[in-house]
């Protein structure tokens, strides 16, 4: 610690800082974020990954949003606090805004697909498993994270065209999650009203009802709290692409604001994907164990290198322009958490669905892939967020910021509505649905939308204003189609409750089924309302201030900065809802973290 204390001297002949109270308690806000969304996100992946009876395209999409939501936490809240206190930095800015981008793109991204994974599952039923298979969705995560890796190289060429088409891009991802939970809610109620009214055959077939009604609504519930969180998230972020593509330095403040919201999403999601999943929160759960067994054995290594390696205290501070705003400051160090919260728990979600073949669903691999995407978001966007904020009037770390913020971001509210979708079909379509969504079409559709996402994200470098309309547009379709999906997923819960009650006339057995396919069906609605209002709340102020942020960047810079700061937030609360719905996952990741308590307590 001596070693490590000399920090007087540290950047004091090159940064000028300058931070107002803002930026502070920005910044503060976004350190513990940071830290949630690495360690929760860190969980979830070991969970995954060291579960492999959870490896399901569901869980492959919840661990690529666990690895987006860790890279936000890692890098992208970093970045973004770095930013917020090294003003006048243009490189440190881009740098920041692109990693930011792109992971909040990716998780989001995420986030939408596994919402339509969630429709899938419930409206082709029957055929989820030949539609969705792990392979598609891993084909679909590598797409979204590329496409919007490229996309995110847009915010070097125009920043306004790219905060725009940023903010339709979100808008789009939630209209998508949005649409998805409502088919999702039509598909349970139907479902439910089917079982009701089957309730009145034998007291078996009603207990059955009952279970599938729970399960039903355990899934909507599930999909509507990741789209609520998506919306969150995102739709400040929506709004502000179309000013900020409009006006840049009009909604400078609110753009940061709503970028710090985006990333926010990232650190979510693992926190989302571990609560509301529990085949997942079990497997991240035995992932945490087995990372402490592994950190147990490796720590007499460790201590003497660590030793040999705590000098610092002639680190030179370069030639950077330090002038940090308070706001600047408090942003930034409120991403820093997020940040670490979305490296933590994205990788924990994507570890448990890894080292968890059984949950390898479509609907998991889809979870994967946003996990990914919030993962990359806490570990490149957020930190290069930070330095663009800290590192003001950086053209090339502005753009390289943007460009990469945007594509993952965009991939994760891409993800977020493929989710909210997923959820639909499976209950619109439950007796085709396995036929329909496969693990190698999820895989497929996740690698398209990266590809697509990160060569889009070169469009920032062309045309900012274009960029930023387009993903203005992008995300209110996928806003918009989330909330039908969770709509219609309301509306199939609703229809099989009534069908289930109505069941329940026959046969004793047959009303005890109906009853819990009722239950079912409300416990599915229940989780996907629970992730829609979670991302809805994320993402929809971050969805709003990029149209404002694009048309006008001054006048918004400081509510930017908050809708960011909130969108990084996502990634922090992801694995905490998901291990939370998710019971498979929130057993993974128990285990997981009790298999590392007793390497380390051994």
């Amino acid at each position: 610690m001596e070693n490590n204390t000399n920090f007087s001297n540290h950047g004091s002949e090159s940064h000028n800082f300058h931070a107002k109270p803002f930026v502070v308690v920005n910044c503060a806000l976004n350190a513990p974020l940071m830290l949630i969304s690495i360690l929760g996100n860190t969980l979830i992946l070991a969970a995954i990954i060291r579960t492999p009876s959870i490896h399901s395209p569901s869980m492959i999409m919840l661990g690529s949003l666990g690895a987006t939501d860790l890279l936000v936490g890692l890098i992208a809240q970093p970045l973004f606090i770095t930013d917020e206190l090294i003003t006048k930095n243009h490189v440190l800015y881009t740098l920041s805004a692109m990693i930011g981008f792109a992971l909040c793109d990716i998780s989001l991204t995420t986030i939408t697909v596994i919402n339509m994974d969630r429709f899938i599952a419930l409206q082709y039923h029957l055929r989820y498993a030949t539609l969705v298979t792990n392979s598609r969705v891993m084909y679909s995560i590598l797409a979204v994270w590329l496409i919007i890796l490229i996309y995110s190289g847009l915010r070097l060429w125009d920043n306004v065209l790219f905060h725009l088409l940023s903010a339709i891009f979100t808008g789009v991802y939630l209209a998508i999650s949005t649409l998805c939970y409502i088919k999702i809610y039509q598909i349970v109620r139907r479902h439910r009203l089917q079982i009701r009214s089957q309730e009145q055959a034998t007291k078996r077939h009603i207990i059955q009802n009952r279970i599938e009604k729970m399960r039903l609504k355990q899934s909507a519930l599930n999909t509507f709290v990741f789209h609520i969180s998506m919306i969150a998230c995102y739709f400040p972020s929506y709004v502000l692409l179309f000013l900020f593509g409009i006006s840049y330095s009009t909604w400078k403040t609110e753009w940061t604001i709503s970028t710090t919201v985006v990333f926010m999403n990232s650190s979510l999601n693992p926190i989302l994907f571990c609560w509301r999943i529990r085949h997942l929160r079990v497997a991240a759960v035995k992932t945490v164990r087995y990372i402490k067994m592994l950190c147990r054995k490796s720590t007499d290594d460790l201590r003497p290198r660590m030793e040999n390696n705590t000098n610092f205290s002639n680190c030179e501070s370069g030639n950077h322009n330090f002038h940090a705003k308070p706001f600047v400051v408090v942003n930034c160090a409120l991403n820093a958490p997020l940040m670490l919260v979305s490296i933590l728990g994205n990788t924990l979600v994507l570890a448990a669905i890894i080292r968890t073949p059984s949950i390898r669903s479509p609907s998991m691999i889809m979870l994967g892939s946003l996990a990914t995407t919030d993962f990359l978001v806490g570990l490149i966007a957020q930190p290069l967020f930070i330095a663009d904020e800290l590192i003001m009037k950086n053209h090339v770390l502005n753009a390289i910021s943007s460009m990469i913020g945007f594509a993952l971001c965009g991939i994760s509210l891409t993800t977020t509505t493929a989710i909210s979708m997923d959820r639909f079909i499976a209950l619109q379509y439950h007796l085709r649905y396995a036929t329909l969504v496969t693990n190698s079409r999820v895989i497929y559709s996740i690698v398209a939308v990266w590809l697509i996402i990160l060569i889009s994200s070169g469009l920032f470098l062309w045309d900012k204003v274009l960029s930023h309309l387009l993903s203005a547009i992008l995300t209110g379709v996928c806003l918009a189609i989330s909330t039908l999906c969770y709509i219609k997923i309301y509306q199939i819960v609703q229809r099989h409750r009534l069908q289930i009650r109505s069941q329940e006339q026959a046969t004793k057995s047959h009303i005890i089924q109906n009853r819990t396919e009722k239950m079912r069906l409300k416990q599915r609605a229940l989780n996907t309302f629970v992730f829609y209002i979670f991302m809805i709340a994320c993402y929809f102020p971050a969805y709003v201030f990029l149209f404002l942020f694009g048309i006008s960047y001054s006048t918004w810079k400081t509510e930017w900065t908050i809708s960011s700061t909130v969108v990084f937030m996502n990634s922090s609360l992801n694995p905490i809802l998901f291990c939370w719905r998710i019971r498979q996952l929130r057993v993974a990741a128990v285990k997981t973290a009790r298999d590392m308590l007793c390497t380390t307590t051994d």
